[in-house]
């Protein structure tokens, strides 16, 4: 998509000071509200898209209600694809309309006909960090009068971005975070000397930035989106989709495809592709190229085979290049180091193949991609052969005993309400009182559901 975030900002913004409400109006409804969230329950998504952050801190987009802080406008698109919402309470904001349109579609023109690639870059720069300024963490600084005897104690301490004078014996600071303690000890143990006092300050951050939270969210909000309109697609499944793209088995709609900002531009068409997770995925595209996309590792480090090797569920060890600080020498050193990534977990503990891994190739461009999804497909079929199996032995068990267990009451019955052995089960059933025309009843139709499901497992099994 082109330029996914400058374009979220072109949206309204939440503006102005919150106010908590206990509203549950949510057409009335802008900034932050929380509440429970409830999935679609028939398949209307093919992809469910609103995530849930657990308290592990893993993602996922459940497929029950979960409660959750969440953009109104986030889940006013969400409703209207299947989703549910009851709100129990908010932060109402003022709506900002066009806050940032003409700074965002001056810098865009700016982009989209820039002159050369320095330019280009620039610009998009601007355009790209503007919006993430609004999200850095504001660091809390503490202004304090101290006296001038405790100045370097401070100083030493903590990061300090301002002091004067406020009279002979006192001073004006402001502080904010403890410097790293290795530097602190350095500090400690270096000479009094100034030149080296003047070098050890520099080290010294100074801290605080502008930021606002709610813009940052509702930013961010707007941008997924503007993907997730394009992830249930009628007749069009989306195989993966990342941040500002989506990979689709069919064309998307020209209507969304345009050089202007907001729409998509069409990169590949890909002809085979294995994705084993989120940013880890490998594709030929028409023009027979391999695109590699490697979260951590450099994406000349792999290859084809090696994602055939991942997706065959054995891990792939490469080496990457990463620079380290040596704090004892106060160096920055260029290291070489091994990295391995993990190869796709076919089964889960439940022995249901895990949903990370995507693999499509072109029906007329059969590969080791094939064999191997294959032995897959025939290596969970067999999990489940022989867990079904053992479940049908089980059942199958349970219904000689039942039978043997009916042939001694009918039996019993006989000799009990001393009917004719030779009278069959109808007649025996038709004499026999109330009490015993239940007991025969329920076994009779515990006997026909252990059939049932005997049949269906069966049938599942073909």
């Amino acid at each position: 998509m082109n330029s996914q975030y400058p374009n979220a900002m072109l949206n309204d913004m939440p503006v102005g000071n919150p106010v908590f409400t206990n509203s549950t109006d949510l057409n009335s409804f802008f900034g932050f509200c929380y509440g429970t969230i409830i999935p679609p329950k028939n398949a209307s998504l093919t992809q469910l898209y609103i995530q849930c952050r657990h308290e592990d801190g893993s993602i996922s987009n459940p497929k029950t209600p979960f409660k959750r802080w969440i953009f109104s406008e986030e889940i006013k698109s969400a409703i209207h694809d299947g989703y549910s919402f009851k709100m129990n309470y908010g932060w109402q904001f003022e709506r900002g309309t066009d806050v940032f349109k003409e700074y965002i579609l001056e810098l865009y023109s700016q982009k989209k006909n820039a002159a050369d690639p320095v330019t280009r870059y620039l610009v998009k720069i601007m355009l790209n960090a503007f919006g993430g300024k609004f999200g850095m963490k504001d660091v809390f600084s503490t202004i304090k009068i101290i006296k001038k005897a405790d100045f370097e104690k401070y100083d030493k301490s903590y990061n300090i971005s301002i002091f004067s004078d406020v009279n002979e014996d006192s001073m004006l600071i402001k502080y904010s975070g403890r410097i790293n303690e290795t530097l602190r000890k350095f500090y400690q143990k270096s000479t009094e000397s100034p030149a080296n006092e003047r070098e050890i300050r520099k080290l010294n951050k100074s801290r605080g930035t502008f930021s606002s939270i709610p813009i940052a969210a509702a930013m961010t909000a707007y941008a997924r989106m503007s993907i997730n309109k394009h992830k249930n697609i009628e007749g069009n499944l989306c195989v993966y989709s990342d941040t500002d793209s989506v990979i689709l088995t069919k064309p998307l709609d020209p209507m969304f495809i345009s050089s202007e900002i907001g729409q998509f531009k069409l990169e590949h068409i890909i002809t085979k592709a294995i994705f084993i997770r989120t940013k880890l995925y490998a594709f030929y595209n028409d023009s027979k190229q391999l695109i590699i996309k490697s979260s951590g590792v450099k994406p000349s480090k792999l290859n084809w085979n090696d994602f055939l090797t991942l997706l065959n569920g054995k891990n792939v060890t490469v080496s990457r290049n990463t620079f380290n600080v040596n704090w004892n020498k106060l160096i920055i050193e260029n290291v070489d180091s091994e990295f391995t990534l993990k190869g796709l977990s076919i089964f889960s503990k439940d022995s249901n193949l895990t949903s990370n891994v995507t693999s499509f190739i072109n029906k007329d461009e059969l590969n080791n991609v094939n064999k191997i999804t294959k032995t897959i497909s025939a290596e969970h079929n067999n999990k489940c052969k022989i867990i079904y199996s053992n479940t049908v032995l089980i059942a199958k068990n349970y219904v000689n005993k039942v039978q043997t267990a009916l042939t001694n009451i009918f039996k019993q019955f006989k000799l009990i309400l001393k009917f004719n052995d030779n009278l069959s089960l109808i007649t025996l059933f038709v004499q026999a009182s109330f009490i015993w025309k239940v007991i025969i009843s329920l076994l009779f139709l515990t006997t026909f559901l252990l059939i049932y499901y005997i049949f269906w497992t069966w049938l599942f099994l073909l």
